[in-house]
């Protein structure tokens, strides 16, 4: 039995798809599969800068339950993508049909949604966050537009980040956040990418990455707070860490 996940980001089984740009569906597609998960591409999106256009999270967002919100751009694609993989049809909506690759208009679905909170910056996609409200989510607006990209999410009390803004908004909720130095993360076309973009959950327990943790400075810190919430860390490649626009887990095993 599978279902869509119940709360984005947070597997509450074995996660039996996964979410990735189309620009680094061949090169993860095989260490997911090796963990039995099936690998969705997300189209690239033309309406986001050239590098960043195969990153799934400024393309789509999962707001829990099956119900996704979809950049116009990428919306039919991406819809019949879905039916054909798993022969469902998911609650997929549109964007306001607003972005463009000016920052923060390119990343207005970059809402990083954990538990009963929403992360997101300022100008976050109205759909979106009409929907995240319906939901009961308490939406948190930061300055960091790029609030997914920039929050490696691990449960609804724990994550790690290098931004500080978010660190200090979460940690005034009570969440438990490992602080890193920013940097260091592979993204072609700029000084860095974010801790985020190059990761997410395959089960309750488990935490993959697109590449190897070993260039980070505060890699061993990282493993120990991963380790500390109960959970293991796993690399798709064996490749230094890149930031791909993240790894969104689709389905769950019941």
């Amino acid at each position: 039995m599978r279902r869509f996940l119940r709360k984005p980001n947070l597997p509450e089984g074995r996660v039996l798809a996964v979410l990735t740009g189309e620009t680094y569906f061949e090169k993860l597609r095989p260490g997911l599969a090796a963990r039995g998960a099936e690998t969705i591409p997300v189209p690239e999106n033309p309406l986001v800068a050239s590098p960043l256009r195969g990153h799934a999270d400024l393309s789509v967002c999962h707001a829990g339950e099956g119900d996704w919100i979809a950049a116009e751009s990428v919306y039919i694609t991406l819809k019949n993508r879905f039916f054909t993989a798993w022969g469902e049809k998911a609650g997929m909506q549109k964007d306001e049909g607003s972005q463009s690759p000016e920052y923060p208009r390119d990343c207005g679905l970059n809402a990083a949604v954990m538990g009963r909170l929403a992360v997101c910056g300022d100008k976050c996609d109205p759909v979106l966050e009409k929907i995240l409200l319906q939901k009961g989510l308490e939406m948190i607006h930061v300055r960091q537009g790029y609030a997914k990209c920039s929050l490696c999410i691990l449960s609804e009390k724990a994550a790690i980040t290098s931004d500080t803004g978010i660190a200090a908004a979460l940690q005034n909720r009570g969440l438990e956040i490992l602080l890193i130095r920013p940097g260091h993360i592979l993204l072609p076309g700029y000084d860095t990418g974010f801790i985020g973009g190059c990761c997410g959950k395959l089960g309750p327990r488990r935490i993959a990455f697109t590449g190897r943790l070993d260039g980070h400075p505060d890699h061993e810190a990282i493993l120990r707070f991963i380790a500390a919430q109960g959970m293991t860390a796993e690399y798709l490649t064996e490749e230094p860490v890149f930031d791909a626009g993240s790894l969104l887990p689709a389905l769950e095993e019941l």
